[in-house]
């Protein structure tokens, strides 16, 4: 065994120990050789291996080749080129870098104890905790603790997650993975692309940034930056984000989402779109698996030709049951249609819908103008009748209609979207213009979006004022008025029919009343929606009557209701 003294001198190369040592003086050069458990110390520096040769501050180690720096940072390496001059190692050939809970394997590595900085160039992989990374070339940096990977980057992670990258750093320190270029992270069949962020191996919380791609399957996501957490399985996306897949698209300021309840969160200007439904929000939550939907803010839910418009909607996908709430607005653009509610309640596949609150009124064009018509409830349902279809709307308790040509009143309505009519039932009355129409049960209908037809059904009355203070009266048990171009045309009486109406010259002036009662008679009215003629059926008796004494001719069922004629339309929402 042979030792060489102690130095003094701090800066030189020393041995520790060998078993065997030879000195050789050569050319002006004095030369170490050192074999069989030889160790070697340079400063803070320690050097093991089998055989050596020493010159000066420059040793040549071979076999089983160990350096030990004092933080218990080790290099392992069949051979070892150390210049002390310049504090710089070369490894050759089985080169294992270990510092604390990292490992780096690789062939050929070049360490400078001056930086500690270790680099390669011909592939290396590092393990760490939860972590394994691999590189054609690369740096570690013993002081922080960090890594630096170019080409080929490969890191693979303990739950599955891989990710390809060109550069990357990891820091062992906080168990972090940084990008620094472009990287693919692909976990079973997710895969994420992004050029910025990073991967933290203890949390799994992972950041994505300089808009980063995101795709599982055939569902796509981007925006600036998104946040995934795969132990969590959930996913943000930030700044003008967006989602689809082959059935749906989601965009928001931004958007969180969880893989595991498949429920997803769209923030500021939120939209989604599925099929032919599209909803518009300050805030959407929905449901991939339930297809459940939650909107707050002021919102717009458009189906086909019909928009639903509310402050909050709520809707579960497994009942296919939905409730809009708060200034409800629902708009229909192919019935021609919209409904105004506080609460709205639908079925989507069933296509019904029941509007309440305090009077739910419904708005629809006729005659160059708006008809409205309120009531306590509203109810609309699809019917399926045959190779038919067609929507129902009911109008139940209190029901009001005003527009500037017609006004009515009614305990409930009917509206047939197959046919146009409405019908009125429960003490129903009708005004247009200067005609009143009542009757058990009223059906109007309507063409082109105009009165078309008013029928009155048992106990059909109308009153047509002619002037001031002058009121035709016509009964009968069903009344049948026909209108042209917005005008009362025809008017047919059918059964029982009964009539009194004031009669004029050629000048226009009244001259006199008749009273006729027969089976049946047609009355034909001029542009002014005055008495023009009349057609009588079935042995018509009568009378002619001075005007004063028409005027006290009162036939049965005569109900003058102007006192209960909607003025306004606020007046039929009170």
């Amino acid at each position: 065994m042979a030792q060489s003294p102690v130095q003094d001198t701090v800066d030189k190369v020393y041995v520790v120990h060998a078993d065997l040592f030879r000195f050789e003086r050569f050319d002006g050069k004095e030369f170490q050789y050192l074999s069989d458990n030889v160790i070697v110390k340079h400063n803070k520096l320690f050097l093991l291996c089998d055989s050596a040769v020493i010159e000066g501050k420059k040793v040549r180690a071979i076999g089983n080749v160990r350096i030990v720096e004092s933080d218990s940072l080790q290099i392992f390496g069949d051979t070892l080129d150390y210049d002390g001059n310049i504090q710089k190692a070369d490894f050759i050939g089985n080169v294992i870098l270990k510092h604390k809970e990292k490992t780096l394997f690789t062939n050929n590595l070049n360490y400078d104890l001056k930086t500690r900085i270790a680099s390669y160039y011909t592939s290396a992989q590092l393990f760490a905790q939860g972590v394994n990374l691999k590189s054609r070339r690369g740096y570690y940096f013993a002081k922080q603790e960090q890594a630096f990977f170019k080409d080929s980057v490969i890191v693979l992670m303990d739950r599955g997650m891989t990710l390809f990258a060109d550069s990357l750093v990891y820091d062992a320190k906080q168990e972090r993975v940084r990008f620094t270029g472009p990287t693919s992270i692909q976990e079973n069949d997710l895969e994420i692309y992004t050029e910025k962020g990073y991967h933290d191996v203890k949390t799994e919380n992972s950041y994505f940034g300089n808009y980063p791609r995101y795709r599982r399957g055939s569902q796509m996501a981007e925006a600036e930056n998104i946040y995934y957490n795969s132990k969590e399985g959930t996913i943000g996306l930030k700044t003008n984000a967006w989602i689809r897949d082959s059935l749906k698209e989601a965009r928001g300021d931004s958007i969180h989402f969880n893989e595991k309840t498949n429920w997803v969160y769209l923030y500021k200007d939120a939209f989604y779109k599925e099929g032919d439904r599209t909803l518009k929000g300050d805030e959407i939550k929905f449901n991939r698996s339930t297809q459940a939907l939650e909107v707050s803010g002021r919102t717009d839910v458009t189906e086909g030709a019909r928009t639903i418009t509310g402050n909050q909607l709520l809707y579960s996908g497994d009942s296919d049951q939905g409730k809009a709430v708060g200034n409800v607005i629902v708009r229909d653009s192919s019935a021609g249609y919209s409904i105004y509610c506080d609460t709205l309640f639908y079925n989507k596949k069933e296509q019904k819908f029941q509007a309440k609150g305090h009077r739910p009124y419904i708005s629809t064009r006729l005659d160059n103008d708006t008809l409205f018509l309120a009531a306590d409830s509203l109810y609309s349902e699809k019917i399926v009748r045959l190779q038919d279809t067609f929507q129902v709307l009911r109008a139940f308790s209190t029901v009001k209609i005003w527009s500037n040509r017609i006004q009515g009143l009614c305990d409930s309505l009917v509206y047939h979207g197959k046919d146009s009519m409405f019908s009125l039932m429960g003490t129903p009355v009708l005004w247009s213009d200067t005609t009143q129409f009542s009757g058990d049960t009223i059906d109007m209908f309507l063409a082109f979006k105009s009165i078309r037809q008013i029928q009155l059904y048992d106990n059909g009355f109308i009153l047509n004022q002619s002037a001031k203070s002058l009121e035709n009266q016509i009964k009968g048990r069903n009344i049948t008025a026909d209108f042209v171009e917005k005008k009362l045309n025809e008017v047919l009486i059918k059964g029982n029919s009964e009539s009194v109406y004031f009669i004029q010259d050629d000048s226009k002036a009244y001259i006199g009343s008749n009273y006729i009662q027969c089976s049946s008679m047609i009355m034909h009215f001029d542009s002014l929606e005055q008495v023009n003629n009349i057609d009588f059926f079935t042995k018509p008796e009568g009378q002619m009557m001075p005007i004063s004494k028409g005027k006290l001719k009162i036939l049965e069922g005569y109900n003058p209701r102007d006192a209960e004629r909607p003025k306004t339309f606020e007046e039929i929402i009170e």
